[in-house]
């Protein structure tokens, strides 16, 4: 009897999903083992194709056909290490997937048996091309008859984390950011999540005075420099129900003064809240003649949603 095990990897929020084929022959059959890197992917993920490897746990009763198993995105398509597994007939799988694959110093990822997935020390500090993106996936209860292969395992892996942008632009004014920072949001945690609810423990809270999302450097906007700025690129954190405590600093000079100006903002608005996994806000700074503006658009990671406005 010949098996066809295939896994597809489908990416939430509109993003189509994209299948890999693993084709299986008897137990006895000589096989050629995979070879595997080990990269970790970065930057947010916006469709199937950016992801290079995720690892999965899965089985049936008792049995671990693969516990932590590295699937990677080869010229072949999706293929798995250790050799082919194989459907058993009359039993009931289940299977849990995590993106990315962390290194041997970097995040556990774990699955209990009663289904949990974990990820213990996740730090979000990273920015721009360097920053994770945390996904999970699941698909249980499928049963084997024997008559017919099961349909392929459908793995939607959906985002964990919240994205963020911060965009400056100077309008009419020739002007000069000196520094900006984000602080009071949690950016390293441990993540559990059973079945569709997730929750975050054991996290550390940056502050003013040693956030990672930092920059101390100029940014000067002019008709050579440009006068639109993404000043981190996406910053991909852990979801937020109460940005009270949140803040954004901005210090910024015009071209013809010598004295900094700062700007202190809130996060937390009536209508923008909280931060949720799986959108993405954009925060919109505008320097104008004597003033600062500041716009957040609230967006599905890959499709519009709405906006508010304060400042």
């Amino acid at each position: 009897m010949k098996v066809n095990l295939s896994i597809i990897i489908g990416i939430l929020c509109g993003v189509a999903m994209v299948s890999c084929t693993s084709t299986v022959s008897e137990p006895n059959t000589s096989q050629t083992p995979i070879q595997f890197g080990t990269s970790v992917s970065r930057a947010a993920v916006n469709s199937a194709s950016d992801m290079t490897a995720f690892s999965v746990w899965g089985g049936y009763d008792n049995v671990k056909l693969f516990e932590g198993t590295k699937v990677n995105n080869t010229v072949s398509g999706w293929t798995y290490e250790g050799g082919d597994r194989y459907w058993v007939p009359g039993k009931t799988f289940n299977f849990y997937a995590v993106h990315p694959v962390f290194p041997a110093d970097g995040p556990v990822a774990s699955v209990a048996s009663d289904g949990t997935i974990s990820v213990t020390n996740f730090d979000c500090s990273k920015t721009g091309t360097e920053a994770i993106d945390l996904m999970t996936a699941q698909n249980i209860g499928i049963t084997y008859t024997g008559d017919t292969p099961p349909s392929p395992v459908d793995l939607k892996f959906g985002h964990e984390l919240a994205k963020l942008n911060f965009v400056v632009k100077s309008e009419n004014a020739v002007a000069t950011i000196t520094e900006f920072k984000v602080y009071g949001v949690d950016y390293i945690g441990t993540l559990s999540k059973k079945s569709t609810t997730a929750t975050w423990t054991d996290k550390t809270t940056c502050q003013d005075t040693d956030t990672p999302f930092s920059i101390n450097q100029e940014f000067v906007f002019n008709t050579t420099e440009g006068w639109e700025k993404n000043v981190f690129g996406d910053i991909l954190l852990i979801p937020d129900n109460d940005l009270t405590d949140a803040f954004l600093k901005i210090q910024y000079k015009y071209s013809d003064e010598t004295t900094e100006r700062t700007s202190v903002v809130g996060l937390k608005t009536a209508l923008t809240d909280k931060w949720e996994a799986g959108k993405n806000y954009k925060y919109s700074l505008t320097i104008e003649g004597g003033s600062l503006t500041i716009n957040v658009t609230v967006i599905g990671w890959t499709e519009k949603d709405t906006s508010v406005s304060w400042g």
